[in-house]
C-alpha cells in the first residue's frame, strides 16, 4: 500500500505563512473584484484540502470549506453534492482560499470566509439552499485580516470569527449581523473559537493563551494551556464543564476547566511521535474525546483518530480514517464523529472504528513522483506516475502518458512500448542542494529566492545545464546557472514535479491540484493545462484564450469563476457550455506546436478570447420552465427568458436528448400568428415568455431546454423536466434515407463505392429490419443525379409528414464531405451531385453545411435516429486550402453536437476513399458484415439475434481499424457519438 509523505510541512507551514502575512503588505486593489473570467477545476469534489467542515443540528447536512475557494454543502447521510457555494476571488492563488465555514444550527445559512480580499477580507453569508449569497453587511465586510475560523453559537444567535494577524475576535448578531462584541487585544493570530450551550466562547491563539468570554462576550479569563506554546483547536465539552485542547506545536492534548481554563488532565498521547494532535472534539454525550491532525501512525502506516474513553482520562484506541491530515472532527449522535483532511476527503466514524467514506479525492496524487514525470523533446507526449487512492485505504500506483499530437491517452502503458524517447527530469549537472521539501535550496551554497515559508519540492534542469526550474508550494521559478530568477509563475498548487522537454523550450509542472501544465522556458508563460479524473476515463484540455479538448464527459470538469461583484453570488460557467465557438481541439494542439505568434494572433482576432468574451458579460438568459400536461400524448412546454446581459438568442427544446425545435433569435419581437414559429428577440432587455406545444411517447419523456446569448456565445444551464405519458405502447415504424453519389457532375469529384454502397446499405436494412418493426419504409436511394441538393431537401420534406415522434429514423449518405474554416467557426459539408468546385466561395454555396442538415433532421420527428456519414475528400478537393486533420474531426464533432442524433463518422481519407475493400468503402463493407449478424456475433456479450447501434458501432471500431491497417499499414478510425441512445435496428436471422 502506497503512503504519500508526512504532511505536517505541506499544509500546517503553509497555512501559517498565510495568516501571518495576509493583509500586510498589499492594499487591496482599486477596482475590487476583478472581471477577468478565471478558469477553475469543478470536478464535483473539492480539489484542494478541506480546512474545515461543520454539521447543523438536526445532522441532515455537512459543509466542507477548502483551499480551492468553494464551500460545499453534502447530504450528510448519502455524500451527495448539493450546493456549491463560491465567494468573489481574485487570480492570485491565494485570492479567495477558504480557511472555514459553518452552517447554522437550522441549516438556512452558510458562513465562509478565509484570505477571501488582500488587504480587506469579507465574511460571507450564503442561502443554503438557493446558494446563492445574502447582501453581506458593512459588519462583514472589510476586515483587518484572513478569517481562520467561524462558528455559530448551539442557539443560532451568534457568529464567531476569529482573525489573524493579531487581530483576535469578532461576534455577530445574526438576526441583522450587527457587531455583539469583539477583542483585539490579541498577541498573534487566533486560530479557533468555540461556543457552550449558554452562549460563552472559547478561543485559541498562537501567541499562546486560551480566553474565556461570558454570554456578553467580557473577557472573564485568560490563561496559557502547559502543552505547547500554540494552542490551536478549543472545543467545550457538551455540559461546558471542560474544554479540550489542541495544539500546532505538540503532540499533548490538554483538558482545562470551562470555568476558569485551569489544567485538569492530559489524555494520554505516548506512542505519538510525529507531527501533532491539533484537532479535537468530543463525542454528543461528551464520554468520548477524540483528536487528529497531521500525526502518522508508522505501524498503521495512516492519519488516525485517537479515541479516548472516560472522557479523556480512559484507554486510547487509533480508528483508521485517513491517509493525510486531519483538518476537523465533528461529533455527530449515536457516538458517531465526521471528519475532513487533506486529501481532500471527508467521512464518518462509528465508535467501533467502522469508516464510512463519504467522498473520496477526485484527483490524482504525484506526491513523490517527481522522477516519474517524463517529457518528450517537443513536449507534446507526457508520461506521469500518480496514486489513486481506493476505499480501505488500498490505493494504486499507475501511469499514464499523453501523446497530444494523436489527442490518445493509455493509462498503464506497457514498459518500454512507445515510451523511449521520453526523458525523466535531469537533476544533476549543478550544484543545487536542499531543492526537496525545504525552504533553503541553494545553488554552489548560495540560497535560490522562495517566497517565506514556501518550500521547494522538485527540480529539473534545462538542456545543456544554463537553465533549471524548481517546483515549488506556490510557484515554478526558473533560474540561470548562476541562480538569477528568470522568471516565476504563479501555481494554483503546489508543483510536486517539474520537467524540460529536450529542445528546451517547454516546462511541465504536476501540480498538487491533479493537474499537468505546460510552460514557455522563455517568459513562464502557461500554454496548457490537463486534468485527469481518478476514474481515469475522463480528461479535458484546456489553453489560457479559452479553446478546450476532452473525452466524453470531460466537458464539465472545468469552467470559468465570473464575478459579478464584491456582493453578489459570482457565476460559474462550465465550459460545455462555451462548446460553440471555444471547443477546439486543433487550437489547443497550437499551443505546442511553435506556431508563428502571428498566425496565433490572427486566429486569437477572428475567434476571440475567453477572457474578451466573458469578461463582457454576456451571459445567457435565466430560463423557468413549467409543464403543463393537455389532453392525451400533447403537453406544453412554457418558458419565462430572463436577459442578464448577454441578451436572448435562440432556445432549443430536446425531448429524450434529441433535439425537437429550435426557436431562432430575431431583432425585435417574440411571436408571429398562431401556428407559426416564434421567434425571440435578440437584444432584447427584459423578460420573455414562450409557450410550445409537444406529442410525447407513451412512457416518461424527458424534457430538456438550453438558451443562448444573443451572440451565441454562451448558452444557459440545461433546465430538465419529466412528462409522464399514459398511453397505450405504440410499435414504431422504421424509415430510411440513403444517399450516394459516385459520379458528380463535375468529373474530377469521381468516387468509386458510394452509389452501389447506399444501394447495397438500403438493401441490408430492409432485409433484416423486417419484423422488429410494426413498418419499415425505405425511401428509394438517391444516388447521382437524384442526389441533388433539391432531391435532398424533397426527401427530408416528405419524411417529415411521415415520421412520427415514436418512429426511429436512419440517414445514410456517402459522397464527398469536407470541412472550411469560416471565421470563428470549421464547419462540415456534404457535396451534393451539382456541386462544381471553382473556388472556395462557390463550393460552400453549392454544398450543404452542417447547419441545413441539422434544420432538416430537426424536422424529423423520431425521437431516436441513427445518423451515418461515408463521405471522403477526395479527387479535385484535395485541392482545397489545407485543413489540419484536427481541424476536420473538430468541425465533425461540432456537427455531432448539434444533431442530437446518434452518429457514426467513417473519417476516412483519401487512399481508403479510392481503393476501398471487397467492393465496397471500408467503413460501410464492416456496417454492412455487422448488419448481417457478425456485430452480434463478435461485440454483442448476449446474443439475442438483434442488432443495435450501440453494437453495431462497436463493431466498427473495431473492425475498421483492424482492415485498414493490415492492408493499407495505417489505421483509419471512426468516429460515435451515441447520445447514450441504445436501440435494435436489424435482426441476424
Amino acid at each position: 500500500m502506497y503512503r504519500p509523505p508526512a504532511t505536517l510541512t505541506r499544509i500546517i507551514v503553509p497555512l501559517l505563512a498565510l495568516v501571518l502575512t495576509a493583509g500586510l503588505t498589499q492594499a487591496a486593489p482599486a477596482a475590487w473584484p476583478p472581471r477577468e473570467p478565471m478558469p477553475r477545476l469543478e470536478i464535483g469534489m473539492h480539489n484542494a484540502p478541506i480546512m474545515r467542515i461543520g454539521v447543523d443540528a438536526r445532522e441532515r447536512f455537512l459543509v466542507t470549506a477548502s483551499y480551492d475557494k468553494t464551500a460545499r454543502v453534502w447530504d450528510l447521510e448519502s455524500g451527495k453534492l448539493l450546493q456549491v457555494l463560491r465567494v468573489p476571488s481574485g487570480p492570485d492563488p491565494n485570492e479567495g482560499k477558504l480557511y472555514c465555514a459553518a452552517i447554522s444550527p437550522d441549516s438556512k445559512y452558510v458562513a465562509a470566509a478565509g484570505w477571501t480580499r488582500t488587504g480587506s477580507n469579507d465574511i460571507y453569508i450564503f442561502n443554503r439552499k438557493t446558494g446563492h449569497l445574502l447582501l453581506t453587511p458593512a459588519t462583514l465586510r472589510g476586515l483587518p485580516n484572513v478569517i481562520n475560523h467561524l462558528a455559530f453559537s448551539p442557539d443560532g444567535r451568534y457568529l464567531a470569527a476569529t482573525l489573524g494577524g493579531g487581530h483576535g475576535l469578532r461576534v455577530y448578531h445574526t438576526r441583522d449581523w450587527s457587531l455583539a462584541g469583539k477583542d483585539t487585544n490579541y498577541g498573534n493570530l487566533s486560530i479557533w473559537a468555540d461556543f457552550d450551550r449558554r452562549d460563552r466562547l472559547v478561543t485559541s491563539s498562537y501567541d499562546g493563551y486560551l480566553r474565556l468570554y461570558d454570554r456578553n462576550f467580557h473577557l472573564i479569563r485568560k490563561k496559557k494551556a502547559p502543552g505547547g506554546q500554540r494552542p490551536f483547536c478549543v472545543r467545550f465539552s457538551p455540559d461546558g464543564s471542560l474544554v479540550a485542547v489542541g495544539f500546532d506545536d505538540s503532540t499533548q492534548v490538554n483538558v482545562v476547566s470551562g470555568q476558569d481554563l485551569g489544567f485538569k488532565y492530559a489524555p494520554d498521547t505516548r506512542g505519538v511521535d510525529n507531527g501533532n494532535l491539533g484537532r479535537v472534539a468530543w463525542s454528543r454525550d461528551g464520554r468520548r474525546l477524540y483528536a487528529g491532525g497531521p500525526y502518522y501512525d508508522k505501524g498503521l502506516n495512516i492519519d488516525p483518530i485517537l479515541q479516548w474513553t472516560q472522557a479523556g482520562r480512559g484507554p486510547c484506541t487509533k480508528i483508521l480514517a485517513s491517509t493525510d491530515t486531519i483538518m476537523d472532527l465533528w461529533p455527530l449522535q449515536d457516538g458517531r464523529v465526521a471528519f475532513g483532511s487533506t486529501d481532500p476527503a471527508f467521512g464518518v466514524l462509528a465508535p467501533d472504528g467502522k469508516r464510512v467514506p463519504l467522498h473520496l479525492p477526485d484527483t490524482l496524487d504525484f506526491r513523490d513522483k517527481e522522477g516519474q514525470l517524463l517529457v518528450s523533446r517537443d513536449g507534446q507526449t507526457v508520461q506521469f506516475g500518480f496514486f489513486v487512492q481506493g476505499k480501505n485505504f488500498m490505493g494504486k500506483i499507475h501511469q499514464a502518458r499523453l501523446d497530444l499530437k494523436q489527442r490518445r491517452l493509455m493509462v498503464d502503458p506497457e514498459a518500454g512500448k512507445g515510451g523511449k524517447n521520453l526523458r525523466p527530469p535531469r537533476t544533476r549537472g549543478l550544484q543545487i542542494t536542499g531543492w526537496k521539501n525545504t525552504t533553503a535550496p541553494k545553488l554552489n551554497g548560495q540560497p535560490l529566492r522562495l517566497d517565506a515559508y514556501e518550500k521547494s519540492r522538485s527540480l529539473a534542469l534545462a538542456p545543456g545545464g544554463r537553465r533549471f526550474i524548481l517546483g515549488a508550494d506556490w510557484d515554478i521559478r526558473c533560474f540561470d546557472h548562476h541562480g538569477g530568477e528568470v522568471w516565476s509563475h504563479a501555481v494554483p498548487s503546489t508543483a510536486w514535479a517539474v520537467n524540460v522537454s529536450g529542445d528546451g523550450k517547454i516546462a511541465v509542472a504536476a501540480l498538487g491540484d491533479g493537474t499537468i501544465r505546460w510552460y514557455s522556458m522563455q517568459d513562464g508563460e502557461e500554454l496548457l493545462a490537463f486534468f485527469l479524473h481518478r476514474d481515469l476515463r475522463r480528461w479535458v484540455l484546456w489553453c489560457p484564450e479559452g479553446f478546450f479538448d476532452f473525452s466524453p464527459g470531460g466537458e464539465k470538469l472545468v469552467g470559468y469563476h465570473l464575478n459579478q461583484g464584491a456582493t453578489r453570488t459570482p457565476e460559474f460557467i462550465a465550459i460545455d457550455r462555451l462548446y460553440d465557438r471555444f471547443y477546439r481541439p486543433d487550437l489547443v494542439a497550437w499551443r505546442l506546436e511553435g506556431r508563428p505568434e502571428g498566425e496565433i494572433k490572427a486566429v486569437l482576432g477572428r475567434m476571440g478570447d475567453i477572457r474578451q468574451v466573458l469578461a463582457r458579460g454576456d451571459l445567457p438568459p435565466d430560463v423557468e420552465m413549467v409543464i403543463v400536461k393537455q389532453k392525451g400524448r400533447d403537453f406544453t412546454v412554457k418558458l419565462k427568458l430572463r436577459d442578464r446581459g448577454g441578451g436572448i438568442g435562440k432556445v432549443v427544446y430536446f425531448i429524450d436528448d434529441a433535439p425537437v425545435e429550435t426557436l431562432k433569435a430575431r431583432p425585435v419581437g417574440i411571436s408571429g400568428p398562431r401556428g407559426r414559429r416564434p421567434s425571440l428577440g435578440g437584444r432584447y432587455r427584459g423578460i420573455q415568455e414562450v409557450d410550445r406545444s409537444f406529442t410525447g411517447n407513451p412512457g416518461n419523456n424527458r424534457v430538456k431546454v438550453v438558451a443562448y446569448n444573443a451572440d451565441g456565445t454562451v448558452r444557459s444551464a440545461s433546465v430538465l423536466g419529466n412528462v409522464m405519458v399514459k398511453a397505450a405502447k405504440i410499435e414504431p415504424a422504421l424509415y430510411v434515407l440513403a444517399v450516394g453519389i459516385t459520379n458528380y457532375r463535375d468529373d474530377s469529384l469521381h468516387l468509386d463505392y458510394a452509389a452501389p454502397d447506399a444501394r447495397d446499405f438500403a438493401a441490408t436494412i430492409k432485409d433484416r429490419a423486417q419484423g422488429l418493426f410494426q413498418k419499415v419504409q425505405v425511401e428509394p436511394p438517391l444516388v447521382d443525379q437524384q442526389a441533388t441538393r433539391t432531391g435532398i431537401k424533397g426527401a427530408f420534406e416528405k419524411l417529415a409528414n411521415l415520421v412520427k415522434p415514436e418512429d426511429v429514423f436512419i440517414l445514410y449518405l456517402a459522397g464527398h464531405g469536407f470541412t472550411l474554416e469560416e471565421g470563428r467557426y470549421c464547419r462540415y459539408y456534404f457535396a451534393p451531385w451539382e456541386v462544381q468546385y471553382i473556388n472556395q466561395k462557390t463550393l460552400r454555396q453549392g454544398s450543404i453545411g452542417q447547419e441545413q442538415l441539422r434544420a432538416w433532421l430537426e424536422n424529423i420527428k423520431a425521437r431516436k435516429s441513427l445518423i451515418i456519414l461515408d463521405t471522403c475528400n477526395a479527387g479535385a478537393f484535395a485541392n482545397l486550402p489545407p485543413v489540419r486533420g484536427l481541424v476536420e474531426k473538430t468541425a465533425l464533432d461540432h456537427f455531432m453536437q448539434a444533431t442530437g442524433r446518434a452518429m457514426l463518422l467513417a473519417t476516412k481519407n483519401q487512399q481508403f476513399a479510392i481503393e476501398g475493400y471487397e467492393g465496397h468503402g471500408v467503413f460501410t463493407y464492416v456496417l454492412l458484415e455487422g448488419l448481417k449478424g457478425e456485430a452480434d456475433r463478435k461485440v454483442s456479450g448476449n446474443r439475442d439475434s438483434q442488432i443495435s447501434i450501440s453494437e453495431l458501432a462497436d463493431y466498427a471500431t473495431q473492425e475498421v481499424p483492424r482492415i485498414t491497417l493490415k492492408i493499407w499499414h495505417r489505421e483509419q478510425t471512426p468516429m460515435l457519438d451515441l447520445k447514450g441512445q441504445n436501440f435494435p435496428i436489424a435482426f441476424t436471422k
